[in-house]
């Protein structure tokens, strides 16, 4: 279970980021410039996506602590139980997809109204969709009716802080935990039983293309599509009048570590 260089070294590099990005924002005495560059919102979207993506998943606002060791668990058991390359992809595509996806519904209430402009510059930094994508996509490999079990546990823990709050933060969680469900018919056992004498892959079951991992494989492809064209279109048009006021406020939207159930 626990995470090593060898046998987890994707989970290892994880988690080395993040504690040294810790470290460093707590050394800084101005932590906030780093926070912006970072963070997901939809002004960085528009003008440094890719930088923005990769960096939000390695910088948390708060101390590192029990959703850490979770975050520790979690991909390492993914990881030895499927192959590093498939933990990778997986877990890159849910904090990725919630990223987009998320920021998108928030350009589109701006759009309405219904959020301040002022949300175009919003912290959205922290783990939590490579944490909760990974739960989700682990539960493949937890036998029988405990697998179903986790994940009405899962669904339960994180559908009551969405219930309380429908927010950005909330809904964006489920959204990993479903991704990360999503992924089962792609998270291969990374050994062969023992007893198995051919080894040479069976296609329909090892590479998902049955029907039921292609209708998975649309409805990712169909969630990346609409992320990629609601948060990462050119949107200046939202700022307006409200230009100069929204650079120097920032809503009031928690980071996405900040805002993890039970901390």
């Amino acid at each position: 279970m626990l995470p090593g260089p060898r046998a987890t070294p994707f989970t290892s590099v994880l988690l080395l980021a993040l504690a040294a990005t810790t470290m460093f924002l707590r050394a800084e005495t101005d932590d906030s410039a780093v926070l912006r560059w970072t963070s997901t919102n939809l002004v960085n979207l528009d003008h440094h996506p890719l930088s923005a993506l990769v960096t939000s998943a390695f910088v948390t606002e708060g101390s590192l602590g029990v959703d850490f060791v979770l975050l520790a668990l979690v991909c390492a058991a993914l990881e030895r139980r499927s192959t590093t390359a498939r933990t990778a992809l997986v877990l890159t595509a849910g904090h990725v997809i919630a990223s987009l996806v998320t920021e998108g519904a928030v350009r589109i209430a701006i759009a309405l109204h219904t959020d301040p402009v002022s949300a175009t510059r919003q912290v959205d930094v922290g783990y939590s969709y490579v944490l909760y994508t990974a739960l989700g996509a682990v539960l493949r490999f937890v036998p029988g009716r405990w697998r179903w079990l986790g994940l009405v546990a899962a669904v339960g823990y994180l559908g009551v802080p969405f219930l309380g709050d429908p927010g950005m933060t909330t809904s964006g969680h489920l959204l990993c935990l479903a991704i990360g469900v999503l992924s089962w018919p792609y998270l291969v056992p990374a050994r062969y039983p023992a007893e198995r004498v051919d080894r040479r892959p069976v296609p329909v079951q090892r590479l998902g293309l049955a029907d039921a991992g292609r209708a998975r494989i649309g409805a990712l492809a169909a969630l990346a599509i609409v992320g990629v064209l609601t948060a990462c279109t050119p949107g200046h048009y939202l700022f307006g009048p409200n230009h100069h006021q929204a650079q120097n406020v920032t809503a009031p939207q928690p980071s996405r570590t900040a805002a993890l159930p039970g901390t």
